[in-house]
């Protein structure tokens, strides 16, 4: 079979026939009848879910306002967690978990080492022996300090 595009026979190399115009009439108002449909169903859903809406939602969110310094509040946010990683201080009073300052801890680690925790198991089966201890320590009665 050739590739080089066939001629008829008065020679134009086009389509000769006229393309069908009621189909494509019929298609176009068909898009058209869609569309005004889809516009009036999303006019009357915007408007049912507008009418539900309470003023107190609205006023929430035009209360909420864009970072207006958002530098200084990165630089704030930053300061805040170095004080944090520089200081003592409590994670949970209740079980007594303690938060101490980043160059203590890695000394603390040169002087002891790392802890033997978990050896020869995988962190999944760590993790399960974990939380049986955890549901253990939760069911034991607690005294009061």
């Amino acid at each position: 079979m050739s590739t080089i595009p066939q001629t008829n026979r008065s020679g134009t190399g086009h389509e000769t026939r006229d393309a069908d115009v009621m189909s494509l009439t019929l298609l176009a108002a068909i898009l058209v009848v869609g569309g005004v449909i889809i516009f009036i169903a999303v006019s009357i859903m915007m408007h049912v879910l507008g009418s539900h809406q309470s003023p107190e939602k609205n006023a929430a969110v035009t209360t909420l306002r864009l970072q207006i310094q958002p530098t200084d509040d990165l630089a704030k946010m930053q300061a805040h967690d170095n004080a944090e990683l520089s200081s003592y201080g409590w994670i949970d009073r209740s079980k007594q978990v303690v938060r101490i300052p980043i160059d203590r801890a890695m000394q603390l680690i040169v002087e002891r080492g790392l802890p033997n925790v978990g050896a020869n198991q995988t962190p999944l089966s760590m993790m399960q022996a974990r939380s049986r201890e955890e549901e253990a320590v939760e069911k034991q009665p607690r005294a009061h300090q």
